[in-house]
């Protein structure tokens, strides 16, 4: 029975949520890093015991451990308190549970999921002898099973009784059984589990824990399997967690710790394995039933299959778990694209493990049609929780086309093992097309277990999906910020708001957003300015290069473009000229082109589909992907180049392939629409096709591949050279060459009056008003260059193209080009056969295309006529530039634009976004949106962790905030402080039912200030003096006392003369001593952040004893004051309304030192809600000293 994976979810280490975790394993990128600090009660910082440990390395080996994780605790339909007993594990999978199940369309209601079964897997954290003391649940698994009316076939209930007797190697913990509720073992932590589901959820069905070591998420999908296929189950979660319990868990997973560079443990360099942490779910239907139920399928289990207690040695057992597997799934070897193993890094294993995958997959190597991956090499050895780790991967590798990068992989530790076997490894992430003859992707996962068990699963995509979005382009790190004003002043005025705000913004991200936002606003506006940039440093120097840019460009009158890409003109072009989409000559492709476009823009995966029968031929990923079992050196990537380069129809098909893929992205993604097309030598072929005159690219692509055309007359033997000169068809006998292209910077005209001196040496391109190409006899064009004496090159292709020598081929261009019209679009087509506009019917173009090739080409001729027509704004579809280039040297007196979508090797994000710059600037009608994430109204909290008394001990953040629009009323900030000692007190108070508050003259008293607290339990390192101060002691002074303006800026002039507004209290109640961080934007309550430090003075007014008392704490929050002030609360407000807090709640966990010289806060706004009397903030603060 096939089964669906509707719903995900993952959090593993540094990976929080999904869309990241899926960002990371196709990045490649790693997330190793040292154990936190605050771990294992302080054993870590032990340097005598980390030198012990780390032996000559003198330090604990770098792991994927958790930190702080974000957890939407407002889902949980408990009080604060009853989330602080669930243990952080226990609280993880319930998180990941949740946000799978939202995943898969479950809505959260009164109607209970009956139907809905859990099966986890957690990683206990006891000693090995507590661990016989689990029950074997025959009797409660029966009696659950039955009375559930899950299984009524003996034999699936028999398999289902031997595995919960641990004889399969693995035990069932039922969620209803009446085990003591204080033993610390997986039963009652699933117990737990499975009431917080059942609370949350309302779920019904039966619960389960499966313990069976790594492979326990296979045996938990095996049991899956059995209760869907009964007919009863709707669907099934799986879920596992696995958290590095105990320090000796650190050391003895450092006795096999890679030391090198992280990867697969198959790389001859790698020597051990790296620890993991994490969490992830995934929710499971029938196959049918979910289609039918219109479920997104990330992807679809064919086969699972598992073998336990195997008497046979490691290496047949995986063979022997493959075969069956195969079987089941009905599948062969060569169906399989991509592969997931285990890859532990224990040396043994790994051996067993690739020697039967081997001999379970061997066939002819050079096909290499396999690629091999573990996630192990990104987010480390998750034992447990290794299986879901796998699983969720590689469905979304199906999901999304791709196969996965792995990183740092070198060669392999054994490579005559693999000699015979179809397995190589990406270093990079690439497309992943189909072969001839397929219908779906397929992957597998293999697994083993140190108990001896073995599992093997197959894997699918589901063909029906049709939006494959994925979040990568929202995510990915290359930045446009778009700013609109009406003069010189205002544009430099608006670039240094954002200047500042990212200097005092922890997300770039976050701020493109805003900017974005603040943008669609102002669209009217008269002049655009684009910054780009990858990271913040890089930001601000565009900022920094873009104020005296500014000035040049309205002083000069001529755009200013840095070399990162960002741009500004105060002459736009967009409302006053036409835009020429460009179509280059189709020989300009390189290894590696395009790699990342499938996943920044995945519709052109369905766009490329209906392009050709079979884009991955058409597209040659083999050739511009290279396959191999070690990494390529730079050598041999440029001999595979220059191997490509030497291939006319490989370059041909896939310059074709690929100017259709860019023009998709520029016409559907960013709505940039042309007016007028024209194309370089055949890219005027190729242009019919990007803009949807011909819907497909087959009949071409059959007719090239065929026809004598591009193999004997044009290129190879050149055979139609031969004809016209009246050659033999031998090859030159003494080696010189038959015919040879080269560039040369003259004059066309100097050129044309040489060349009547050779009569087999003629001018075939002229790219600009000095720049020409000549091609012929090659004795005959070296006489040429020597007598004009000009800089010349070779010419990079050297095909017979644009001369009357290839005139004889002019019937086969015709029927190359004969191709039935799909469309007729509203764009001018233009033609170098007659430099006019070509009528779109069949005959009109194949004669124009197939002329046009057959005689010499005047590019300039082209470009000058498309120019006066109205094209001024010219975008070339391809790679490499060089139309950009000859129509900037063509038109450089003229004012235009030109860019290019794909400069050679350049980023491909970058490429596009540097394009939509200059587009935007110049006012082009564009859509930006597809750049920019929506910024979410989820709440969530921050979860910190720390080890005491054997587990780890949980902390919400939650906060929420009150503001009432007859007056700012109330507040409820549950914040963070952080201590270094053990949990000492709890404190609650009421929350206040007062809905109306009274202010005293100007002042907020700090009486009414009330906050729920928690405390994080990280401590970071306070520096003595802030480097990013934004508002000192004087400024905080004059906001508190003074005048707001002065602070904020002239635009709060009018908030000065109310009587009532939003500030800090006074001294000595002001315990705010700079503002180092400050973001958010006017009027909206969605987001907003603040960070505040205070210097507690000695011999302060509030000591006792020395002591700072706690509330001194607590009131240190009130910088939300001035950030709701900042967001310009007031202007609602406008001096009639006031603001008061509500609530207060304060857990303090940790004894209070007695020495603390600053307070540092973070507040942020996470929600809002907004009524007809009233404005509710919901936000959370954490507190560190």
């Amino acid at each position: 029975m096939e089964i669906a994976i509707v719903g995900m979810d993952a959090v593993f280490g540094s990976c929080q949520g999904l869309d990241k975790f899926a960002a990371s394993i196709y990045d490649g990128s790693q997330h190793f890093h040292p154990i936190p600090h605050n771990r294992y009660q302080g054993r870590v910082q032990n340097q005598q015991l980390s030198e012990e440990v780390g032996g000559k390395h003198g330090a604990l080996p770098r792991g994927n451990y958790f930190q702080d994780v974000d957890i939407n605790a407002f889902n949980f339909n408990c009080q604060s308190n009853e989330i602080d007993r669930l243990n952080y594990q226990q609280l993880m999978i319930s998180n990941v549970v949740d946000n799978a199940l939202k995943d898969a369309g479950f809505e959260q209601g009164n109607t209970p999921l009956k139907n809905v079964a859990v099966i986890t897997s957690l990683s206990s954290g006891v000693p090995v002898e507590q661990r016989d003391s689990r029950l074997h649940l025959d009797r409660v698994l029966e009696e659950s099973l039955s009375t559930n009316k899950m299984v009524s076939d003996s034999e699936q209930l028999s398999v289902l009784k031997r595995a919960s007797s641990g004889e399969s190697g693995y035990a069932i913990a039922n969620s209803n059984s009446n085990s003591n509720p204080n033993a610390n073992s997986v039963s009652n932590q699933d117990h737990s589990v499975a009431s917080e589901m059942a609370t949350l959820w309302n779920i019904s069905g039966p619960t389960f824990t499966v313990e069976a070591a790594e492979n326990s998420v296979i045996k938990a999908l095996d049991i899956a399997q059995i209760l869907l296929k009964a007919g009863e189950v709707d669907a099934v979660v799986v879920a596992a967690v696995n958290l590095v319990h105990e320090f000796d868990q650190v050391l003895l997973g450092n006795s096999n710790s890679n030391r090198g560079e992280p990867t697969l443990s198959y790389d001859y360099h790698a020597n051990g394995s790296i620890l993991g942490e994490g969490a992830g779910a995934v929710v499971l239907k029938r196959a049918e039933q979910a289609k039918q139920d219109q479920n997104r399928i990330y992807a679809v289990i064919d086969g699972i299959n598992w073998i336990a207690n195997s008497s046979i040695t490691g290496a047949e057992s995986v063979k022997q778990s493959c075969e069956q597997a195969f079987a089941k799934a009905g599948v062969k070897p060569r169906d399989i694209g991509y592969l997931e193993v285990f890859g532990s890094g224990v040396e043994q294993q790994d051996r067993s493990e690739i020697q039967g995958l081997i001999a379970a997959y061997q066939g002819d190597n050079s096909q290499l049609s396999c690629c091999l991956g573990s996630v192990k090499s990104t987010i480390g050895h998750t034992y447990i929780a290794s299986g879901i780790a796998s699983l969720i991967k590689t469905a979304l590798c199906l999901y999304h086309r791709y196969i996965p990068a792995t990183p740092n992989w070198s060669k392999p530790k054994q490579p005559e093992l693999w000699k015979e076997s179809p397995f190589y490894v990406a270093n990079e992430s690439r497309p992943w097309f189909l072969t001839p003859g397929q219908v779906k992707r397929v992957a597998a996962i293999n697994s083993l277990a140190g108990d001896g068990s073995y599992g093997h699963l197959i894997l699918s995509e589901e063909l029906s999906e049709t939006d494959r979005s994925n979040g990568y382009l929202e995510q990915a790190p290359f930045y446009l910020f778009p700013i609109a004003a009406n003069d010189q002043s205002a544009l430099l005025e608006q670039l240094d708001v954002l200047e500042q705000t990212i200097e005092n913004s922890s997300s770039l991200s976050q701020v493109a957003n805003q900017t974005f936002a603040k943008f669609k606003g102002s669209n009217q506006a008269t002049y655009t300015l684009a910054i780009v940039g990858g990271d913040k440093a890089k930001v601000m120097r565009e900022i920094e290069r873009s104020r005296p840019g500014i000035k040049r460009a309205f002083a000069e009158g001529k755009p200013w473009k840095s070399p990162l890409g960002s741009y500004f003109t105060a002459n736009p072009l967009g409302k006053k000229g036409a835009i020429a989409f460009v179509y280059p000559g189709a020989f300009n492709s390189y290894i590696g082109m395009g790699r990342k476009l499938f996943q920044l823009f995945p519709s052109i995966y369905d766009r490329a589909a209906s392009l050709v029968s079979n884009p991955g031929e058409f597209f040659r990923e083999k050739q511009l992907y290279p396959r191999s079992q070690h990494q390529l050196s730079k050598r041999e990537l440029e001999d595979l180049e220059t191997k490509l380069a030497d291939t006319p129809l490989s370059m041909l098909e896939t310059g074709t392939g690929f100017a259709v893929l860019f023009t998709q992205i520029l016409r559907e993604y960013f709505q940039v629409q042309p007016q007028v097309a024209f194309g370089y030598s055949m890219g005027e072929s190729t242009m019919m096709y990007a803009l949807d005159v011909w819907s497909n690219a087959d009949y071409g692509s059959n007719f090239v591949n065929s026809s004598e055309l591009f193999r004997s007359r044009l290129a190879g033997s050149q055979n139609a050279v031969r004809d016209h000169w009246g050659m033999t068809k031998a090859p030159q006998q003494d080696g010189t060459e038959l015919w040879s292209s080269y560039v040369l910077m003259a004059p066309a005209s100097t050129v044309k009056e040489c060349l009547k001196q050779e009569n087999r040496v003629y001018l075939t391109h002229i790219n600009t008003p000095t720049e020409v190409v000549i091609a012929g006899d090659a004795q005959g064009c070296k006489r040429v260059i020597e007598a004009l004496g000009c800089d010349s090159f070779r010419s990079p292709t050297n095909l017979v193209l644009h001369c009357e020598a290839m005139a004889s081929e002019y019937n086969e261009l015709s029927k190359l080009n004969s191709v039935s019209v799909s469309k007729t679009p509203d764009i001018v087509f233009y033609s170098s056969a007659r430099y006019t506009p070509i009528p779109l019917d069949q005959n009109s173009i194949a004669n124009h295309l197939a002329q046009g090739v057959c005689q010499e080409l005047d590019f300039p001729r082209l470009i000058n006529r498309a120019y006066d027509d109205g094209a001024k704004l010219f975008i070339e579809l391809g790679s490499g530039g060089t139309c950009t280039r000859w129509i900037s040297d063509t038109l450089k007196h003229q004012d235009h634009l030109a860019v290019c979508i794909n400069p050679k090797r350049g980023d491909d994000l970058a490429a596009v976004v540097k394009v939509l710059a200059q587009l935007v600037s110049h006012q082009v009608s564009l859509n930006l949106s597809p750049l920019y994430s929506s910024v979410s109204e989820t709440s969530v909290s921050k979860i910190s962790v720390l080890q005491t008394s054997n587990q780890y001990k949980l902390l919400e953040t939650k906060l929420t905030s009150d503001i009432n629009k007859s007056g700012i009323i109330g507040a409820n900030l549950s914040q963070s402080v952080g201590f270094n000692s053990k949990p000492v007190a709890e404190l609650t108070q009421p929350m206040a039912e007062t809905k109306t508050m009274t202010l005293v003259k100007d002042q907020i008293p700090s009486q009414e200030f009330t906050y729920q607290e928690t405390i994080p339990l990280t401590s970071p390192t306070i520096p003595e003096t802030s480097s990013n101060i934004i508002f000192n002691a004087d400024d905080v002074l004059e906001f508190t006392e003074g005048k707001v303006s002065r602070v904020f800026g002239k635009d709060f002039e009018s908030i000065d003369a109310y009587a009532r507004r939003v500030r800090l209290p006074s001294p000595p109640y002001l315990f705010i001593s700079r503002v180092t961080k400050l973001e958010g934007e006017r009027e909206k309550y969605k987001t907003g952040v603040i960070e505040t430090e205070y210097d507690l003075p000695e011999n302060a007014w509030y000591a006792v004893d020395g002591q700072v008392p706690l509330g001194i704490c607590k009131e240190a929050g009130h910088g939300i004051l001035l950030l709701l002030s900042y967001l310009g609360s007031d202007f609602e407000n406008k001096g009639k309304r006031s603001f008061r807090l509500l609530d207060l709640t304060a857990k303090f966990l940790d004894n209070q030192p007695e020495a603390i010289k600053t307070l540092r806060y973070e507040v942020k706004i996470t929600s809002h809600v907004i009524t007809e009397d009233s404005l509710l903030i919901f936000f959370k603060g954490e507190c560190w000293i």
